[in-house]
């Protein structure tokens, strides 16, 4: 899933993303359970302009991978 705490720490943090004041309020729409029209809103404000910074400067951040790995030994000793 999408880290919308961690997107929204990034944006508080670069002074260079575009609408920021607007992005903000759009990530705590996210936070607040409305994921589906913040993404849409991301993506149209500004004409995408936001968004595709955000895209190629910030999303790069917030990717990670989480894996859990569980076996079982069948050497015997």
């Amino acid at each position: 899933g999408e880290d919308w705490a961690g997107l929204l720490e990034a944006v508080e943090k670069d002074l260079l993303v575009p609408e920021c004041t607007e992005v903000m309020r759009i990530v705590n729409r996210a936070l607040n359970g409305d994921v589906a029209k913040a993404k849409y809103a991301l993506k149209a404000l500004s004409g995408g302009r936001a968004y595709y910074y955000l895209v190629g400067t910030i999303y790069p951040q917030l990717r990670r991978v989480e894996c859990r790995i569980e076996y079982t030994s069948t050497k015997k000793e």
